[in-house]
């Protein structure tokens, strides 16, 4: 089995059944420990929960060179999102934003088009109130200045790793 503890709880996890508890519901003696569950899950249960929830997410990338754009897309439908749209310009990616209801921007700041990635950004977050990612080989401090103005959840620079895209 497997104790994980948290600042709120106690995740225990015993071969295919998972419990959560409370920590202040948790009551340790030397002779034993008891802990008032708060719910049951099953590995199953778990998986099930997580598909459902990876069905719903929509992810627009928005990156003007086809490999990397190819090569995020199959990174991100491997990690398990099942909704992801590519867009190598503002234009095509308002064109897209008409059309669905998106949850997660990747977005180079360099792409084709008079608008740049933050500018994208910046109109896609007051549409949607969704997370973005800025995927770049700029890091300089005018681009990060002009970035910090989206509220962003990441910055990774090219060349990016797959565990780097798959933390955020």
């Amino acid at each position: 089995y497997i104790v994980l503890y948290g600042s709120r709880g106690i995740l225990v996890v015993l071969s295919s059944m998972v419990t959560f508890a409370y920590r202040d519901d948790i009551n340790i003696s030397k002779k034993k420990c008891s802990l008032k569950i708060i719910k049951k899950y099953t590995i199953n249960s778990i998986n099930k929960s997580y598909n459902s929830y990876m069905d719903k997410i929509k992810v627009l990338i928005v990156e003007d060179e086809f490999i990397i754009s190819t090569h995020l897309q199959k990174l991100l439908k491997k990690i398990g999102f099942k909704h992801v749209y590519t867009a190598k310009s503002y234009a095509t990616a308002l064109e897209l934003a008409s059309e669905h209801t998106f949850h997660i921007l990747l977005s180079d700041i360099r792409i084709e088009g008079e608008q740049d990635g933050i500018e994208t950004a910046i109109v896609l977050q007051k549409m949607y109130k969704l997370a973005v990612v800025f995927i770049t080989a700029y890091n300089d401090d005018e681009t990060l200045a002009r970035a910090s103005k989206v509220d962003f959840v990441g910055y990774l620079l090219k060349p990016y790793r797959e565990d780097e895209l798959r933390t955020l």
